[in-house]
């Protein structure tokens, strides 16, 4: 599981700033604080390793587009130190057959390249169980073994001084991108959803996103994965797992509260079509039922597709939602939680927020599996506040700002 998530001079975050993260982490505030950059910092760093980047990291890819390079580092930082960086911290449980580590900690620091598009990576500091070692890489890759080519951004094998630190050798042990931990499982879907088609385009690569940045490849990832088994089903269930279309229609059943089963057709190689039965019609499209319907679609086979040991990031879940939709939506994620997943949420939903605290009252969650993160900007730099959530769903601590809107209304009028 991630641990930390640490971004300095990124986007808005002009000091090194770390993000505790938990199995269930929501980041809530404003409009343009800096929620997102920190989901688009995993982002970039996964699509980076996706496709072999070598020593640069991707600014621009199926994953995330940031910009370029000057448009990535903090305005703030001084010309002769222009530059960025980002880190990870996870633990793995028992030892990661891969690596060998059951804690790790990695930075990775980037200077501007030659092309404006990605950054360069400057140097990079590995803690796996204590022992730490760190690299900077110059232009004669000086520090760096084992590497032959460019530096690679996650080298095929741990450098060797590490290896000897922890009085073992690691060999050929690691794979590529064992350096992001849990992060090179991520699953994401942004804030914007591809809209609502009679027709579905396969998709003409294997990058990016499982079902698009978008959720634009919903339709096919149903139809391809129809025979992947899940566990995630809605509270109040009988069975205890299903094939994932029909564990998607439970979920629109309880979510929506009315009957949407969803069928999912491959048209002789060319494209998908996806068809929804309600109670009032059968063998609708999308085009032809709620908006919130069809945006709600790509979170179910995104979360319910997923395994143990996954991380979920998912942007604005609750948009063209009904607020009890919103508040039933959540039980998805607590679900996900329960059964070993790592959940991520950019929200401004306070039905959302809500219904995790009622999850905690109610003894679904415990209070150590929630990380409720509040951003705000102070002279247009991102901080924030852990906001606590003890066993009730209470916080003893309420910023200001922080999902008081209506409270502030009701106090209004009354």
């Amino acid at each position: 599981m991630l641990l930390t998530l640490t971004l300095d001079a990124f986007r808005s975050y002009a000091s090194p700033t770390v993000l505790p993260l938990g199995p269930l982490t929501l980041l809530a505030g404003k409009n343009n604080v800096g929620k997102s950059s920190a989901i688009a910092a995993l982002c970039a760093l996964k699509q980076s390793v996706e496709q072999g980047s070598g020593g640069e990291l991707l600014l621009r890819g199926a994953w995330t587009h940031l910009g370029r390079f000057d448009e990535v580092v903090n305005s703030g930082r001084p010309k002769d130190d222009f530059g960025f960086s980002l880190g990870l911290s996870w633990h793995c449980g028992p030892a990661a057959p891969t690596t060998g580590w059951q804690e790790s900690d990695v930075e990775w620091g980037f200077r501007e390249s030659k092309n404006r598009n990605t950054a360069s990576l400057s140097a990079i500091t590995v803690c796996a169980d204590g022992a730490t070692a760190e690299y900077r890489i110059s232009a004669d890759r000086e520090g760096w073994l084992h590497c032959q080519e460019p530096p690679m951004l996650w080298p095929s094998t741990i450098p060797a001084d590490l290896a000897e630190v922890r009085g073992r050798n690691l060999g050929d042990a690691p794979v590529a991108g064992s350096l992001l931990g849990p992060a090179a499982r991520l699953r994401y879907l942004s804030a914007y959803r591809a809209p609502p088609s009679a027709f579905f385009n396969p998709r003409d690569s294997g990058l990016g996103p499982h079902l698009g940045r978008y959720g634009e490849h919903s339709a096919e990832y149903l139809y391809q994965e129809r025979g992947h088994r899940t566990s995630l089903l809605p509270p109040g269930t009988k069975r205890e797992e299903t094939f994932l279309t029909q564990a998607v229609n439970l979920w629109n059943a309880y979510i929506f509260e009315a009957t949407l089963r969803f069928s999912v057709s491959e048209v002789e190689r060319i494209g998908f079509t996806l068809d929804i039965e309600t109670d009032g019609a059968d063998r609708l499209s999308l085009e032809m039922v709620g908006l919130g319907i069809a945006q709600a679609l790509p979170i179910l086979p995104l979360v319910l597709g997923s395994d143990p040991g996954d991380v979920i990031a998912i942007e604005t879940p609750e948009a063209h939602l009904h607020p009890g939709a919103q508040h039933r939506l959540a039980d998805l994620f607590v679900e996900a939680v329960r059964h070993g997943r790592q959940v991520l949420v950019e929200t401004h939903s306070e039905h959302i927020v809500n219904a995790v605290r009622l999850a905690l009252k109610h003894g679904r969650l415990e209070p150590e599996q929630v990380s409720t993160l509040f951003f705000e900007q102070d002279h247009g730099e991102t901080v924030f506040t852990e906001v606590e959530l003890d066993a009730s769903g209470r916080a003893p601590v309420w910023p200001d700002g922080f999902f008081d809107q209506a409270t502030n209304d009701l106090a209004a009028l009354l």
